[in-house]
């Protein structure tokens, strides 16, 4: 059973600590939200997302809907981020203090936004420091037909 976060005016579904803790998203729908995740997190404490609905519809105006820090590797596993009437959610990476590294690894999730790109935009926005791996992930622009993204492996 899903958990289902709607209509509760809160700004981010998850706001992470630094508490040494391995963080595993599982099964939520959440709406009605400006961000899913968003803090820092401890160097080699992996965050997982997975089979999780995230609908954009009150998305914060950066158009962040991950907004993350750390050092710790991050896995986003069949997923659904986004509306077909609204622009991309993204996934922001940013180094914490003293980390050089960081990796994002992405497989067989889609996003539904209304941009009419092809090929579509990335939904990732990363620093240099960030390495990342996209496996399988797509993107419907508008029209319900499903594009993939590229196949990263860096």
């Amino acid at each position: 059973m899903a958990a289902v976060l709607d209509g509760m005016e809160a700004t981010t579904c998850f706001e992470l600590g630094s508490g040494p803790q391995t963080v595993a998203i599982d099964g939520l729908w959440a709406e009605s939200n400006k961000r899913l995740v968003t803090g820092t997190h401890p160097i080699g404490m992996p965050l997982v997302i997975q089979n999780t609905v995230f609908s954009n519809d009150q998305l914060h105006t950066d158009g962040n809907m991950i907004d993350y820090a750390g050092g710790s590797p991050i896995t986003l596993i069949g997923n659904r981020f986004g509306s077909f009437d609204l622009g991309i959610p993204y996934v922001r990476i940013a180094p914490n203090g003293s980390v050089t590294y960081t990796q994002i690894v992405s497989i067989g999730n889609s996003w539904l936004v209304n941009q009419t790109s092809n090929p579509p935009p990335s939904p990732f926005r990363l620093d240099s420091t960030t390495k990342l791996v996209s496996l399988g992930d797509g993107m419907s622009i508008g029209d319900a037909t499903m594009r993939a993204l590229p196949t990263i492996m860096e």
